[in-house]
């Protein structure tokens, strides 16, 4: 009785994945109306040869402009074709600061562009990083 219980339980559970599974296919790719009653879509216009801006796998970052502390501009555009890690961090956070001294090591031993982005205020951001800075030399 036992084993029967076991493989009816197995059983079930089986069936479930596969229902599960097929469930979620439905539902990515979904069939319109218009194909169930032998009408076929057809995409118009030119094909992007150029991934599309977006956050997904596969897609192109969307591109955005930092104001350096020298005032100069620096666009995530500037950097295709390179390897780019882009780090939000804040001076008064303090795992941020102590993560500083491994990017600009990573920086040095390997070819990947880093893109720091302090999300502190100017004003504030300017004295901070002075500070911090005359703190670790």
């Amino acid at each position: 009785m036992k084993k029967w219980i076991i493989i009816l339980g197995i059983t079930a559970l089986f069936g479930w994945a596969v229902y599960d599974f097929t469930d979620k296919e439905t539902k990515e790719n979904p069939s319109s109306e218009g194909e169930s009653s032998g009408t076929k879509m057809v995409a118009e216009g030119e094909p992007q040869s150029t991934p599309q801006t977006g956050l997904k796998k596969g897609q192109d970052a969307p591109d955005f402009t930092l104001t350096q502390l020298n005032g100069e501009t620096a666009k995530l555009s500037d950097y295709r074709g390179q390897k780019v890690l882009i780090n939000f961090w804040a001076t008064w956070c303090p795992p941020c600061r102590a993560e500083m001294p491994d990017m600009e090591k990573l920086y040095n031993e390997t070819d990947i562009e880093i893109l720091a982005v302090n999300l502190t205020g100017r004003r504030v951001q300017e004295e901070m990083l002075t500070t911090l800075f005359k703190s670790s030399n």
